[in-house]
């Protein structure tokens, strides 16, 4: 009996070296934290008789307790009526209110990311 051998093949693979890779580091970017929320620390107002209702002097106060905020929004029956300075702490409002009629008021603390509002006030010139 005769034995036949195939030659065996091998594939030799070459590898090119390593190109150099460029790196980059990203750079950290900060999370704003949301701001704390503001709260009243004092509101009241007063009136002047108007035919129809009454002019309405609201002051309103409250406590900064956020390190984060852009600046805050005052606002007066959902509407932006004022954006303050970062450490705000107090607005005077008047306003023209109708009788048997109120206007509601909040403050929010807000950043790029964030915003944080006091509870909703209401009173009226009655």
């Amino acid at each position: 009996m005769t034995m036949q051998t195939y030659p065996t093949q091998t594939k030799i693979i070459s590898i090119p070296p390593l190109s150099t890779m460029t790196l980059a580091t990203a750079s950290p970017t900060s999370t704003r934290i949301p701001p704390d929320t503001p709260v009243w620390s004092t509101y009241n107002y007063t009136c002047k008789p108007a035919v129809g209702g009454g002019t309405m002097t609201m002051n309103l106060g409250w406590t900064d307790r956020s390190t984060s905020e852009d600046s805050y929004k005052v606002y007066r029956d959902g509407q932006v009526i004022a954006t303050l300075e970062p450490n705000s702490t107090f607005y005077v409002d008047v306003s023209f209110v109708a009788t048997g009629k109120t206007l509601s008021y909040s403050v929010e603390a807000f950043n790029e990311n964030w915003q944080a509002s006091t509870s909703t006030i209401a009173n009226g010139c009655q």
